[in-house]
């Protein structure tokens, strides 16, 4: 305001102040004389005058006061639109150059990296090629600076693009598993030169699908566990990946990395989020921006998370990174717990590496299944032949002693190789095992678990020869032919062998004292079926139950799952392959009861043409009983006897009805060696319930006219045994 104006100057306002007290002081003297002389007389008056002057006086000046502080306000206003005019004209001139250097940034990325592809590339396919140790030497150098210039190009394009608000989130359903994966495989390269053992702990109860932005995840774990490779000479990086539930639809997922490297000294703990920061002791011989942390602080909280880490220096670092994301409606887990639990799976473990071990053992504990250790070979033989044991993982260099043992001792038990980083599968025992690669995780460890339902491909057991004569076998099952079958393979194995052919009367066998060491049980019986009949079994035998088979004809996914979760065993499917009854009692037959013999069995029946095999081929049927021909020929004995009968009421009966007749001859078709005819048989059984259709009657005929070639077959097969063994032979 201007010094000079009407209203200025703090004269003028004590001048107004001044006259009104004193007019207003006479005035209440005028007015209190004139009280005591006259109401009339001249003081009264003039305090009357006075007071009203004064009242003016006062007036004017809050008039003057309020127009002050008007101007003044208005003042203030001006000159805070000012400074809130300038703040945006800086900011919007500082946006301006964030986004110029950004574009500039970009550019430059483009220009270097188009070069840089190249060199990368070229290197790459030069180090493929022949070349001297010093070449060797050389291109390793180049390769891992031209790596070190990009991850530089790829920070600074990024913090740039934080900096100036321009990096966004895309987010989209991923796979955790495969995250993990891509992660694993980076890492490990970085490791393979390096005495640093990369252990991964997953919770398998985490959702296997979420919803985020799976790119700036994998860039935060890269990065952080990129950093503990850097900065770990040797000994362990950790990964644990964890998670809390915050509501059905979201969940708060937490990455662990921890080291044993260098460290942090509390001193310079401030300087690792710092921008182009590092502490000392991190600075020694590694390369980087000092930008890394700094951007995945910065992805994490846009996420909705945070990066936290406690250090010790000399002892090493544990960071964590904790992300929120979205959970998919399914909301499947990683791994079915309860269903491995189920499944009844017994892991042995042998490693040097005490970390892999442990890092091992407790996956597989987190499944569900059962693992136990051992650290010397004596051992490991000790605990294959006497307990059962369904997979051996053991680490490469002492596999040959472990699989020769396991083909000695334990042939059901499936050899897995533990290959370390960087390692090489020479490819020895005929792919009978299975191979895991460090580092370990419970996505691996799970396709191994998967493949116990494959795992006579993979085991030794089919190759072994063996006994049972002190075993004792309870087959339950209430079709006799089924019955009469199945003694005579097992017959092949000397065991001593009870049949029934009812679930009720196998419960009371069992209930009355009888003592078996394996029980075999048909699934679908009148009355009791086998699940109801091993339940109560089990109720009555207490704590020490026997093992139960479940024998079925219906195979599939869920109906293993089924028998599983009942409490079952194990199963076999029907028909009967005897590769598949072999793996079941050398798994679940006491070890002390197995007696393992030299195939000295010779066949004595002479082979039959090629075209004849088609047919009816006893070749492969007595391959199935392990070249056991007189096994063989009372299965084809059975056959003969009681086919015709089932044939003949498949022919008068409807098909729904025929079916169970129908899989019952299927099944002795192929353990007869009539092969061709099973299949038919099968057609027939998945038409049945359309009715008696064109489509039936015409698989029926073709039944027919297979089975009466069969028979034919059949009879003339016995007819030679008999010549050549005698009628006794076939009792």
């Amino acid at each position: 305001m201007d010094g000079n104006s009407f209203f200025s100057g703090k004269k003028l306002n004590r001048t107004y102040i001044i006259g009104s007290a004193a007019a207003a002081f006479v005035a209440v003297v005028s007015l209190i004389i004139g009280l005591f002389l006259n109401i009339n007389s001249i003081f009264f008056k003039i305090g009357c005058f006075l007071l009203a002057f004064a009242a003016v006086l006062s007036l004017a000046l809050l008039t003057l006061i309020f127009l002050r502080k008007s101007e003044a306000d208005e003042a203030e206003s001006k000159k805070k639109d000012e400074l809130i005019e300038n703040i945006q004209k800086e900011s919007e001139r500082r946006l301006h150059e964030a986004n110029a250097k950004a574009d500039f940034l970009v550019n430059m990325s483009h220009e270097i990296r188009t070069p840089m592809n190249a060199i990368c590339c070229a290197t790459e396919l030069l180090m493929k090629e022949e070349h001297s140790e010093t070449a060797g030497s050389y291109l390793g150098i180049f390769k891992s600076s031209s790596d070190n210039l990009l991850d530089v190009v790829n920070d600074i394009l990024d913090f740039s693009k934080i900096d100036a608000g321009r990096m966004s989130l895309t987010e989209a359903p991923y796979d955790v598993g495969a995250l993990i994966e891509d992660v694993k495989n980076i890492v490990s390269v970085r490791l393979s030169n390096k005495a640093v053992a990369f252990t991964i702990d997953v919770d398998p109860t985490l959702p296997r699908v979420l919803i985020g932005d799976e790119v700036r995840i994998r860039q935060i774990l890269i990065n952080l566990l990129g950093n503990a490779a850097k900065f770990t000479g040797k000994g362990l990086i950790s990964l644990n990946v964890t998670y809390e539930r915050l509501s059905k639809e979201t969940i708060d997922i937490s990455f662990a990395i921890r080291d044993t490297g260098v460290g942090i000294a509390p001193s310079e703990k401030e300087k690792v989020f710092q921008k182009f920061g590092q502490a000392v002791s991190l600075k020694k011989g590694t390369e980087g921006t000092g930008l890394g942390l700094t951007i995945c602080r910065e992805l994490a909280s846009m996420m909705g998370g945070s990066i936290s880490f406690e250090s010790e220096l000399g002892k090493g670092s544990t960071f964590t990174a904790r992300i929120r994301q979205r959970v998919t409606p399914d909301n499947v887990p990683i791994a079915d717990v309860d269903k491995n639990r189920n499944l009844a799976l017994d892991f042995l473990i042998w490693d040097d590496n005490i970390h892999y071990a442990d890092n091992l053992e407790r996956i597989l504990s987190a499944l569900g299944v059962s693992v136990k250790r051992v650290f010397r070979e004596s051992e490991a033989e000790g605990v294959l032949s006497t307990v059962k044991t369904d997979f051996f993982i053991v680490s490469a260099n002492m596999f040959k002693a472990v699989t020769e043992m396991i083909g000695r001792v334990s042939p059901t038990t499936i050899p897995v190789k533990l290959l370390d980083i960087g390692e090489s599968d020479n490819g020895d025992f005929f792919g009978k095992y299975l191979v895991l690669r460090k580092p370990l995780d419970i996505f691996s460890v799970l396709s191994v678990i998967k493949n116990s339902g494959n795992r006579e491909r993979f085991s030794l057991s089919g190759e072994a020869k063996f006994i049972t004569p002190d075993a004792r076998v309870l087959l339950v099952d209430d079709n006799r032919v089924n019955l009469k079958v199945a003694r005579a393979l097992f017959e092949t194995f000397k065991a001593k062998v009870v049949d029934v052919d009812s679930g009720a009367e196998a419960v009371d066998l069992v209930a009355g004292g009888a003592k078996f060491d394996l029980i075999f049980m048909d699934h679908m019986m009148p009355g009791m079926d086998g699940i109801e009949a091993a339940k109560r079994i089990w109720e009555t035998e207490g704590e020490k139950k026997t093992p139960i088979i479940a024998l079925t004809a219906n195979t599939g996914g869920e109906i293993e799952k089924m028998f599983f979760e009942a409490g079952m065993s194990d199963f076999l499917a029907k028909p009967i392959v005897m590769k598949h009854l072999s793996f079941v009692m050398q798994k679940w037959i006491p070890k002390d009861k197995i007696v393992y013999v030299q195939d000295d069995v010779r066949r004595n029946i002479r082979k039959r043409d090629r075209s004849d095999e088609a047919i009816f081929s006893p070749e492969q049927g007595i391959k199935a009983v392990w070249d056991d021909d007189k096994v063989y020929s009372s299965i084809v004995k059975v056959y003969v006897d009681a086919s015709g009968e089932m044939m003949d009421n498949i022919g008068r009966m409807e098909p729904a009805a025929a079916k169970p007749i129908i899989e019952q001859l299927a099944t002795m078709s192929r353990s007869a060696g009539a092969e061709r005819l099973s299949d038919l048989l099968t057609e027939l059984w998945n038409v049945s319930d359309m009715g008696t259709t064109d489509v039936y009657k015409g698989i029926l005929r073709n039944v027919n006219d297979e089975y009466r070639e069969v028979l034919t077959e059949a009879k003339k097969y016995l007819d030679t045994v008999e010549e050549i063994k005698g009628d006794e032979w076939l009792e």
